[in-house]
């Protein structure tokens, strides 16, 4: 078994192009000197692909294929990536290709981009931004028909108008020179500046994910090509929770008993009556275990309980952080959030109930 993973080293650094073995989360397990030198020098010591990688629908789409155990091989337009499962990892070729086949490369990796059943909206630009192609992705999102936009509109009629224009504003605010659309994007995209409103065609909107690529051939600029993917739905999630945790943070504080949020005993957060109960402030009993503010005799039995999931109530000596005791009222219980199970403990202090 050693020699075969010795050789299965030797073979890999030997190859002249990049190839690395990685796990299907995109975690790096081996891969040769080309295969890094694809990457700036800042990023080569990550152990995760997708950590070396700006998001972009190429990744995605490659990390959606390991997730399923797929083969995918792409052509971008100066390198072929190629990804073959192999037992439960994958191996991921990158492979310089000659200068000469470049520009055929790329516009045949975008001819084949928009007839596939990728779920988005692709768009492909003349270098004044005019729509040349419009795939079956972006008719179902933006509602118009190809010939309604082909060399008649430009992306920017697709964007909602006023925010467009306010962006805009902002951006040139910002750097203290007249930016055209174009250049207000790309500054806009560089930043990380994604998530945009979009107009559909009977009027409606949705919040989309943006990406644009510049084409070149030759070093000339000859046109764009955008990606746009509808997160309506998410953002409304992200909203939805906002509110919930606004709305579960004001009853929190509202209420007198001290509130605990602990996994597996490490306290995650804490509300204002913790910190007159306990004499110290929340932000600083976030990380600890909640056992320290046990007395010590007492500590077995709530670790204990934690551990089995019980959630009857129960009373149990409290220890300040200044040392000093009380007796406390605890009612715990589990609750799930974003896949994580977690344990809410209310307690009360009833040092004068029992006097």
């Amino acid at each position: 078994m050693e020699n075969h993973a010795n050789l299965q080293s030797e073979l890999l650094h030997a190859l002249p192009y990049g190839v690395a073995l990685i796990q299907k989360d995109g975690t790096i397990v081996q891969a040769n000197r080309p295969f890094l030198e694809q990457f700036p020098e800042n990023l080569q010591r990550r152990s995760n692909l997708f950590h070396m990688v700006n998001q972009s629908p190429i990744t995605m789409e490659l990390s959606r294929r390991m997730e399923q155990g797929l083969p995918w091989m792409y052509e971008l337009p100066t390198m072929r990536v190629h990804a073959i499962p192999w037992e439960n990892q994958y191996i991921l070729s990158i492979e310089p290709l000659p200068h000469d086949t470049r520009v055929t490369i790329q516009h045949n990796a975008f001819e084949a981009m928009m007839h596939t059943e990728l779920d988005m909206a692709m768009i492909m630009t003349d270098a004044n931004l005019l729509i040349t192609r419009f795939n079956q992705g972006a008719t179902e999102l933006f509602g118009y028909a190809p010939h309604e936009v082909l060399y008649e509109m430009t992306p920017f009629a697709l964007f909602e108008s006023r925010e467009l224009s306010e962006k805009r504003s902002a951006y040139q605010d910002e750097t203290e020179r007249l930016l055209s659309f174009e250049q207000m994007l790309r500054l806009a995209l560089d930043k990380g500046d994604r998530e945009w409103k979009f107009q559909c065609k009977d009027r409606t909107h949705f919040i989309g994910k943006l990406f644009m690529h510049p084409v070149y051939e030759q070093e000339q600029l000859i046109g764009f090509f955008f990606f746009v993917f509808d997160v309506s739905s998410e953002i409304e999630l992200k909203r939805e929770l906002r509110y919930k945790e606004q709305r579960y943070r004001m009853f929190a504080e509202s209420v007198i008993e001290a509130v605990l949020f602990h996994e597996d005993g490490m306290i995650l957060d804490a509300n204002k009556a913790a910190e007159s109960i306990f004499k110290i402030p929340a932000e600083q009993m976030v990380g600890r275990q909640t056992v320290e503010f046990i007395a010590e005799g007492y500590r077995a039995d709530v670790l204990r309980r934690i551990r089995n999931h019980i959630q009857t109530p129960y009373e149990v000596i409290g220890r300040r952080e200044d040392g000093t005791f009380l007796e406390l009222e605890v009612y715990p219980k589990e609750v799930t959030y974003q896949g994580q199970t977690l344990r809410v403990a209310v307690m009360r202090d009833i040092s004068d109930r029992k006097k």
